[in-house]
């Protein structure tokens, strides 16, 4: 049956689908370590930004309107940088 729960409460929400304290708390976390930089390269045609561990898309749109995305992995003592091939784009 669509709409209700099998128990009255959960982990995350109350058995109206109301999200509870912990779900308030997971949403936030959510939030809070989600990496949405944003903003032009330098004059050297790099673009820094600090994130978490884990895997990203990135997506850049060129001056002409050109769009591409790439996706990459960040890992733990890994400082490679990221080249993106614009030739593509």
């Amino acid at each position: 049956m669509q709409g209700t729960m099998w128990r009255n409460n959960s982990w995350l929400v109350d058995a109206d689908g109301t999200v509870n304290e912990a779900g308030q708390m997971f949403l936030n976390l959510q939030k809070e370590w989600k990496a949405d930089a944003r903003g032009n390269v330098d004059g050297d045609g790099d673009f820094k930004f600090r994130g978490f561990y884990g895997r990203y898309i990135v997506e850049v749109m060129t001056a002409t309107g050109k769009q591409m995305l790439q996706t990459f992995t960040m890992e733990k003592g890994d400082n490679t940088p990221l080249l993106v091939d614009l030739a593509h784009a």
